[in-house]
């Protein structure tokens, strides 16, 4: 009776989800990310590149998304463990084509840019600080990436 109840609970809870509510996250193999501002002095660019064990800061003042150069000693762990839960990407984000939503740079907010590797495959998002054309369901990510910028700063 005991084990009918929970293979009952089992399959009610797998034929009650969405399909959007029933996604699990994947663990990135690296991610690259950062923001930059077109049209500023100093420091344009705000850029790291997270492992499964360490994240690295940016080496450049206005980085290119083509050629990011990196520190070759990573920040201190506690910056790591702020970053660590970008790891786990929505897994719609790694069945996705490249994509850039809205104008990302085309104000003066700036762009973000993030770029997700798994298994060798590459998936590259840009976006503006204002989230249009994003999808909802992404948001809540696109937002923790924003978030972990201002953190690591």
């Amino acid at each position: 009776m005991k084990n009918a109840l929970v293979l009952s609970a089992l399959l009610l809870s797998a034929l009650s989800c969405k399909k959007t509510d029933c996604t699990h996250p994947e663990t990135a193999d690296q991610i690259i990310f950062g923001v930059s501002y077109a049209e500023c002095a100093g420091d344009c660019s705000r850029n790291f590149l997270l492992t499964s064990t360490q994240v690295f800061a940016d080496n450049c003042d206005y980085c290119q998304i083509d050629a990011i150069d990196f520190q070759t000693d990573p920040l201190d762990n506690n910056k790591f463990q702020i970053a660590k839960p970008l790891l786990e990407v929505p897994d719609e984000l790694l069945t996705m084509d490249d994509t850039i939503f809205g104008c990302p740079g085309c104000t003066d907010e700036g762009g973000f840019y993030l770029e997700i590797t798994k298994n060798g495959e590459k998936h590259v998002f840009q976006w503006s600080s204002f989230l249009t054309d994003v999808p909802a369901n992404l948001l809540p990510y696109f937002d923790k990436v924003a978030q972990t910028l201002y953190d690591l700063q």
